[in-house]
């Protein structure tokens, strides 16, 4: 399992920014909580072309930004750990500004967990499920596409 102290460490050394990302900062979409943002993803969910469960390791990383969409603010990641189609085969972690609505812990973290509890399983997981449900909210298997 995946802990905030390893994914920090890991979003800094910018590993992610070797996946596929968004050409820049993407305006917030209607279905979503996060403000501003830009989705890398790795070529487990890129080249992912069925609406078949997403493979182990399938992961992305959202870069949350500032309302002017220059600065980043926080991160939310998304990474299927093991087989399943629910949400307790992801591992879900999200930090934002401490001062944040969303009430994050002292270092600003909201989620940091599998789905099956917490707010992993209360605020992440209750949103992406609802991924392929309808033309509004296009994906599947907890991962919402937009366009790259």
């Amino acid at each position: 399992q995946q802990s905030s102290v390893d994914i920090e460490a890991w979003l800094a050394a910018g590993h992610y920014l070797k996946w596929t990302c968004q050409d820049g900062v993407q305006d917030k979409i209607l279905i979503s909580i996060h403000g501003k943002q830009r989705i890398c993803s790795n070529a487990l969910v890129t080249g992912h072309a069925t609406k078949d469960e997403y493979p182990v390791d399938a992961s992305s990383v959202k870069e949350l930004y500032d309302e002017a969409g220059v600065n980043i603010v926080g991160y939310a990641v998304s990474r299927h750990v093991k087989a399943g189609t629910d949400g307790a085969s992801w591992y879900w972690y999200k930090r934002v500004p401490a001062d944040d609505p969303q009430m994050p812990d002292e270092n600003g973290v909201v989620a940091d967990g599998l789905g099956d509890e917490g707010v992993a399983m209360s605020l992440c997981v209750s949103c992406h499920s609802a991924a392929g449900n309808d033309a509004d909210h296009p994906g599947h298997d907890f991962i919402y596409k937009v366009a790259e």
